[in-house]
Parts: structure tokens; C-alpha cells; sequence
């Protein structure tokens, strides 16, 4: 699996244990956005400061769990096709904090 942070946003403090639990090789942005699965990584400011593409469906399987494992939601599990090119965009659970 490849990443690449996007732009100048936010970089959270969880983004540490995805960088030390996914086996990811750090990239150009425009070499991962070419894989064949993407996950977005939105920050608390709902950026997405963070894209991971997957080169098969169990790197992205992979992925998703331990990205679920973390406590981060997939905001687009209720969707039945990707959002802006992206498979999936996890983020914080915002209702645990309710």
C-alpha cells in the first residue's frame, strides 16, 4: 500500500499508530491516487489531510479493519459507490462525543 499526506491540513494525533500499523510506503500524491482502491483520511476539521491507496481488495480489507480497529468510522459505509474517487473516508466517530 502506498500514502501521501494532501495539502497543508491538520495532522491529527491518531495519524501516528496508522503510519506504525498499516505497512504503507510513503509517495507522491499523484503515484497513490493511480491505485486501484483509495481511502481518505479526514482530520477533526473534516479534511482530507491523508489518501491511502491499496493495490488489491485485501490491502484495502486490510486496511478498513485495522482503520475500524483504531475507532475511525467509514463515512461512506452506508454508500454503495465511492464519493470523489474515494472507496472509503474514515474519520473520528463524531457521536462519541455527544
Amino acid at each position: 500500500m502506498k500514502t501521501a499526506l494532501v495539502g497543508d491540513y491538520d495532522i491529527p494525533e491518531f495519524d501516528k499508530t496508522i503510519m506504525t500499523n498499516l505497512l504503507v510506503s510513503v509517495v507522491d500524491l499523484n503515484i497513490v491516487r493511480q491505485e486501484y482502491k483509495l481511502i481518505g483520511v479526514r482530520n477533526a476539521n473534516q479534511e482530507i489531510y491523508r489518501v491511502i491507496g491499496a493495490t488489491t481488495d485485501n490491502q484495502y480489507l486490510n486496511a478498513t479493519e485495522e482503520l475500524d480497529d483504531m475507532g475511525l468510522v467509514d463515512d461512506l459505509q452506508e454508500n454503495d459507490r465511492e464519493k470523489n474517487g474515494y472507496d472509503a473516508i474514515f474519520s473520528l466517530d463524531l457521536d462519541l462525543d455527544a
